[in-house]
């Protein structure tokens, strides 16, 4: 029997409805559910605090990947929502474990970066980077988040001295039997 998608009128609702919202089968227009639900309560807080609580929890994991993925939906569709939060998504970037949560957190970073949206400080900057290698050499990463860690790279490149260097042995290592999806974007980083 499947469950129906749950009716959460609250206002600020708690980390606990969060995680029922969120561990409720998937239906279609998931992500844009609960990106409805969880703004018109006024619920970003409590969203914030549980993916503090959940991006490097094994225990987790599904949560985890949920809440980026509505986060992500929040970001992309109504970012003013999201904008409080710039800083402490800078500061928990690189906390994150779970290797689904990193497609959506490198994607929103990248983006953040590119648009020159938040004044991050250095040592932020600097953290991001240092994540953003980690993944990018960890074999158990998927493509999709290579690339959009490297973006991130080359964004912060100007920013962070030591990028530039690590971004070419980057390159060259991803060149060695390279995927269709990296060849491509290969390709368009050799052009800049």
């Amino acid at each position: 029997m499947q469950k129906s998608v749950p009716l959460i009128l609250n206002l600020n609702m708690t980390k606990q409805e969060i995680i029922s919202l969120l561990t409720a089968d998937f239906y279609e227009k998931f992500a844009e559910k609960c990106a409805g639900i969880i703004t018109g309560s006024g619920s970003m807080e409590a969203l914030f605090e549980l993916m503090e609580e959940t991006i490097s929890r094994e225990d987790l994991r599904k949560v985890a990947f949920r809440a980026a993925y509505v986060v992500e939906y929040i970001y992309f569709s109504d970012i003013r929502q999201f904008e409080p939060y710039y800083g402490r998504f800078f500061r928990i970037f690189p906390l994150v474990t779970n290797e689904s949560v990193k497609r959506h957190f490198a994607k929103i970073m990248a983006h953040i970066l590119k648009g020159d949206k938040y004044h991050a400080t250095d040592a932020d900057c600097e953290a991001v980077a240092t994540a953003c290698v980690d993944w990018i050499i960890n074999k158990k990463v998927k493509v999709a988040v290579q690339i959009w860690a490297i973006e991130c790279l080359f964004i912060l490149q100007p920013r962070i001295e030591w990028v530039k260097e690590i971004l070419e042995d980057v390159l060259q290592n991803l060149s060695v039997n390279p995927s269709p999806a990296m060849i491509v974007r290969l390709r368009r980083w050799r052009e800049k």
